[in-house]
């Protein structure tokens, strides 16, 4: 994440103070959302990353000209791509509970 996009999610927190030369004041709450909003920004992106390895991984091993150990090692990228995103999601779902 850039400092530009940080500085974004900073100031949808409610940035209570700032000065000409980028200096800002928090509070703990306003911090703590802008925190949440960074965490889940970075988790919808990993979430696309990993959905993204999954779908092409399957395409891949799909392919009828690829070997059988080919297949097997783009199955197998798939399925720990998918391992990694149930855990991404789990995490979300731990977060809120």
């Amino acid at each position: 994440m850039t400092d530009t996009e940080f500085l974004k999610f900073a100031h949808e927190a409610d940035q209570s103070a700032h000065n000409r030369r980028h200096v800002y004041a928090f509070t703990y709450p306003q911090l703590k959302r802008a925190f949440e909003a960074v965490e889940a920004h970075e988790r919808e992106a990993c979430e696309a990353d990993c959905e993204s390895v999954v779908d092409d991984s399957n395409s891949i091993a799909e392919n009828p000209l690829l070997t059988t150990t080919g297949k097997d090692i783009n199955k197998a990228m798939a399925m720990g791509a998918s391992n990694c995103l149930v855990a991404i999601r789990a995490r979300a779902i731990k977060k809120t509970s």
